[in-house]
């Protein structure tokens, strides 16, 4: 349900602005126009949850503002954050082309405008729009691709450093004022994307900061030295 006080959710998605951008949202003018008449536009306020782990696959969510954190839990109860999905990503859309349950607990980190199509809606579109086919595959294999990163930053990482290392890495690689960047994730949300505590993580933040890698004031961050990063995280370069 969208709360009352949420910010106003997007109209068109042929007048969006930011569609060239993301990655799914560059589509034809019909594919778009067909977006306009079947999705939902819907509003969250920092903290809503979009969809939750195990509850059937109704929708899918494409972000056109604000942020989602996206997470699963282990057979233990522990709680590992898989992603941050941003503007032009879709949630949900492995569980509704496998027509299953969602795989992650999707939740807003800040106030997020997007636009829900049901599942029937959106397989019956897949069918019948080649455009939409091609974005869908490319998302699929991103996420495909983002899964595999994790797995190996996981198992071939040896330290909580050079996890971190790679983290704020591909944090900056992602950012549109690199060197600088906006993490909106507190310590332990970034100690649930590495596996380890949040004590941990807060010691290794303040090693790297002394040590001159990176400047932390508030949710800005900046790169001092990728250099020394790239060299912390054991990897060749950040491209």
């Amino acid at each position: 349900m969208q709360p009352s006080n949420a910010p106003p959710s997007p109209h068109s998605c042929i007048t969006c602005v930011l569609r060239t951008k993301p990655q799914f949202c560059d589509l034809g003018a019909a594919s778009l126009q067909l977006l306009d008449n079947i999705a939902m536009p819907m509003a969250f306020e920092s903290g809503a949850i979009l969809c939750s782990e195990g509850e059937p696959a109704t929708g899918i969510y494409i972000l056109c503002t604000g942020k989602v954190k996206l997470s699963a839990s282990s057979a233990d109860g522990r709680t590992f954050i898989l992603d941050i999905a941003k503007p032009g990503d879709l949630v949900g859309l492995p569980a509704v082309i496998s027509q299953s349950e969602y795989d992650v607990t999707a939740q807003a980190e800040e106030p997020t405008k997007t636009k829900y199509v049901g599942a029937r809606d959106f397989l019956r579109m897949l069918e019948t729009h080649s455009d939409l086919g091609v974005k869908v595959a490319q998302n699929l294999t991103h996420t495909c691709q983002m899964v595999l990163e994790e797995i190996k930053s996981q198992t071939l990482s040896t330290s909580v450093p050079q996890k971190l290392a790679k983290l704020i890495l591909h944090w900056e690689q992602d950012s549109e004022w690199r060197p600088k960047m906006r993490v909106a994730c507190t310590q332990e949300e970034i100690a649930q994307m590495l596996g380890t505590s949040r004590e941990t993580v807060s010691r290794t933040l303040t090693r790297f900061k002394s040590s001159g890698f990176i400047e932390v004031r508030g949710s800005t961050w900046l790169v001092l030295d990728q250099v020394a990063l790239i060299r912390a995280a054991g990897t060749q370069s950040v491209d």
